[in-house]
Parts: C-alpha cells; sequence; structure tokens
C-alpha cells in the first residue's frame, strides 16, 4: 500500500501510469496496421545529428521496455488487446470496448459460427452471454445424430427445444424416466419440429416413448426397429398423419390394434416395414385388407404360417402400385400367388420371396414378365445349383445381392451418417 501512494504522489500527470502507457502504445499505428499486434518498439534509430528529445516522466519507463524488447532474441508479438489487458487489470471498462466481436453484426457472427463442429459450437457458447445465445441458433441444430450415446435425464427434451427437424437415436441408451417433471410442464404445449426421426435399436421404456413422439406431430418417416411399442406408442405415431415411412420390423409388441390404427390412419404411407414382427393372422389380414392402396414398398417377411393365399392376391389386386416387395420366409405362398403377382404387379423392381419352399426354381423364370424387375432374392440352399439358368433367363436382374430388406429401413449399405439420404452432421 505505502509503495501505491508513492506512485501516485510523484505523479505530476492528471490520470494514472497505465493510461499513459496505452496512450503511447496507440501512437504507434504504423506497425499495428503491418502486423495486427503491437511491437512494443521505440525509436532507437534515429539519426545522432537529430535534437535530443525532452525528458518526460515516462522516458525511462519506455526505454526499459525496448531495451528489453531489442535483448530478445525471439521475440513474442503480444496482440495489442492483451497488452493493454495486462496493463490496465481487470476491472477496467474500456477493456470492452476492444474487443473485436463488438462492433460486428450478430450476421456475420453466425456465419463465422457455422464453420464450427458441434463440440465447438457448445465450448464457443459458453465464452459470453451473446455467444450463447448465438449458438443456440436454430439453423446449427437441425440435423443431429447422438445414436450409441447414453443419455441423462432431460437431455432428449433439450434437443427437442433446439428445433432439431433430422434426428438420428439409434441404438441411444435413454435413462428412466428420460424427463423431469418440471421439464415435462415445460414441454406440455410444445410441438418438435422433427420430420425425420431414427430410433432403431433405442433401449427406451414404452412410457417414455409415449411421451418423446406425443410431442411429434409433423413426422415424414420413422423407425422404430426392434423397439418394444404398445398401443400407446403406435395411437402417438399415427397422430403423424402426413407420415410416409414407417418402419417396425422386428418391433416387438404389436398386435391386431396396433396394425387396424397403422391402417386405417396412415393413409399417406408410401413405404411400410412389418417383417419379422410375428403378426398373427388377424393382423396379417389387416394389412392386406386395408393398406394404403397407394402404397408402393411393403415388407411382411416372417409371417410364416400366418399369411394366406388369399390375402396375398387382396393385396395385389388393391395396390397396383407396389414397386418393391418382401415376403421372404412366408411359407405358405404358392405358385398361383406369384403368378398374381407376376399379373397384378407390372411396376414391381425388388422381389424377396426367400425360402417360400413351395415355389420351386424352375418357375421362377416366369418373371421375366415383369418388365421393370431389378433385384431379386431367393435365397434357398435347395435351389443353389439352379440359380445360374435362373440367371441366364433374367440376365438384367441382380440376383441375391442383399440378404437383408431395405425396405423403409433409414440406413441402408455404407450410409452411416444419414437417414434416408438426408445427412445427420
Amino acid at each position: 500500500m505505502e509503495s501505491r501512494k508513492r506512485t501516485h504522489s510523484t505523479n505530476n500527470n492528471d490520470y494514472p501510469v497505465h493510461k499513459k502507457v496505452k496512450e503511447d502504445l496507440l501512437d504507434q499505428s504504423d506497425s499495428i496496421q503491418e502486423l495486427g499486434c503491437s511491437i512494443l518498439s521505440s525509436s532507437t534509430s534515429s539519426s545522432p545529428q537529430e535534437a535530443e528529445p525532452e525528458i518526460g516522466p515516462f522516458d525511462d519507463y519506455q526505454s526499459e521496455i525496448a531495451n528489453a524488447f531489442e535483448e530478445t532474441e525471439n521475440p513474442v508479438f503480444v496482440a495489442l488487446n492483451d497488452f493493454t489487458y495486462k496493463i490496465q487489470g481487470r476491472n477496467s471498462k474500456s477493456r470492452a470496448g476492444r474487443n473485436p466481436f463488438s462492433n460486428l453484426p450478430d450476421e456475420i457472427i453466425l456465419k463465422i459460427l457455422g464453420y464450427f463442429s458441434r463440440p465447438e459450437l457448445v465450448t464457443a457458447g459458453l465464452t459470453c452471454r451473446r455467444f450463447g445465445e448465438l449458438a443456440k441458433d436454430r439453423n446449427f441444430w437441425q440435423r443431429i445424430n447422438l445414436s450409441r450415446r447414453k443419455l441423462d435425464i432431460d437431455n432428449i427434451g433439450h434437443v427437442l427445444l433446439s428445433g432439431v427437424t433430422i434426428l438420428r437415436l439409434n441404438s441411444t441408451i435413454f435413462p428412466n424416466p428420460a424427463f423431469s417433471s418440471s421439464l415435462l410442464q415445460k414441454l406440455e404445449s410444445f410441438t418438435s419440429s422433427v420430420r425425420l426421426l431414427d430410433l432403431s435399436d433405442a433401449y427406451i421404456s414404452c412410457s417414455d416413448l409415449r411421451r418423446l413422439l406425443s410431442k411429434m406431430r409433423l413426422l415424414e418417416k420413422l423407425s422404430l426397429e426392434s423397439v418394444e411399442v404398445d398401443e400407446g406408442v403406435v395411437e402417438e405415431v399415427c397422430q403423424n398423419r402426413q407420415l410416409t415411412t414407417l418402419n417396425l420390423a422386428m418391433a416387438t409388441g404389436l398386435n391386431a390394434k396396433c396394425v387396424e390404427l397403422i391402417v386405417t390412419k396412415l393413409t399417406k404411407l408410401k413405404s411400410l416395414n412389418l417383417g419379422w414382427t410375428r403378426l398373427d393372422e388377424t393382423a396379417a389380414s389387416l394389412v392386406c385388407f386395408s393398406v394404403s392402396p397407394d402404397l408402393t414398398e411393403l415388407d411382411l417377411s416372417g409371417c410364416q404360417f400366418t399369411l394366406r393365399n388369399e390375402y396375398i392376391v387382396k393385396l395385389v389386386e388393391r395396390c397396383r402400385q407396389i414397386r418393391m416387395l418382401d415376403l421372404s420366409d412366408c411359407l405358405l405362398l404358392s405358385v398361383s400367388t406369384l403368378r398374381e403377382i407376376i399379373q397384378k404387379l407390372p411396376l414391381l423392381e425388388s422381389l424377396a420371396i426367400s425360402r417360400c419352399c413351395q415355389i420351386q426354381a424352375k418357375y421362377l423364370v416366369e418373371l421375366e414378365k415383369l418388365p421393370n424387375l431389378k433385384t431379386l432374392s431367393v435365397f434357398d440352399v435347395n435351389r443353389c445349383d439352379e440359380l445360374w439358368e435362373i440367371q441366364s433367363r433374367l440376365p438384367a436382374v441382380y440376383i441375391n445381392q442383399s440378404p437383408f430388406s431395405v425396405i423403409a429401413r433409414p440406413t441402408v449399405g455404407m450410409r452411416r451418417t444419414s437417414i434416408w439420404k438426408e445427412p445427420t452432421s
């Protein structure tokens, strides 16, 4: 305290020392324009013929800085803002005016933040209040990929509030419960903007799944593959009347009531996957007799003894626009039904009838009557030695190229960072 008082007592100026040093540094405009930083050099290169400048109260201080700068072999250039910050101290009010971002409009800063990755955006949002608000801009969070993550409570709620439209949550582990009571109150009248949602193989309870889907009314494509569902979940799904793609492959808990809701309320469905959902005969008949006639892709694989031939005949009579059809492991499928498919579905491009043991290989050559057929799946060990004959009769058809159905599925082949051909990051 004594040394501080002595310093002020010897100062004959009207302002403290650090303001005088700041003004002297700002006079070096040429160096600042050239390098963008303070070089802290002195005028030691003046000719000896020049008159000696008058010795001021701060010349000794400036000379000391200049000598220290000249003695340094590898000088470190210090940004002017950083240098003045160290001299002025933390509580200086004038330091805020030196922030280079303070004079930039929000549009330019948003453009800069657009080049940041998601973790970098989160870090930038923690720097100041302004950046925190700008980092929450909806344009940055429209596509989010949280696959194979373990979420904490309320994480998914905050993701919905960010304005996401394309959300990938496959193999994601949700807490139980996934929503706190306070956040549920905040989301009471909230409607999410999500259009594409992938919940394949997600670990989530039926109650939390109902709450999650209750906030979504704009869904266009949805995948609940290998997820446990019930009638309440299906009712929430059916509130999205504009839904065009629904993947329920290997989902558990589906019954005739669930299927009835799907085929009667989702009238705009174009692609439906019910493969290996263990549908009973009533549910299988409901699909064939009541599904939307505008359907173009359908997977009913795994209905071993519940999908009768008369059901399939009714299906192909109603849905003449089908281009992709998977009836693998439907053991009751007969040759006569195959001929009905050939006759009633001229637009068919992909057909899967693997392990349909009643259809012998010699009848498959009749598929040459389908002018648009491109892929055929007939995986069956009993007819491997006869595939060469089928291939010779169908030279333009790819046979047994993929053992898995692609109907309504969000990720196909090597597309692991997109769902339904839409990038998620």
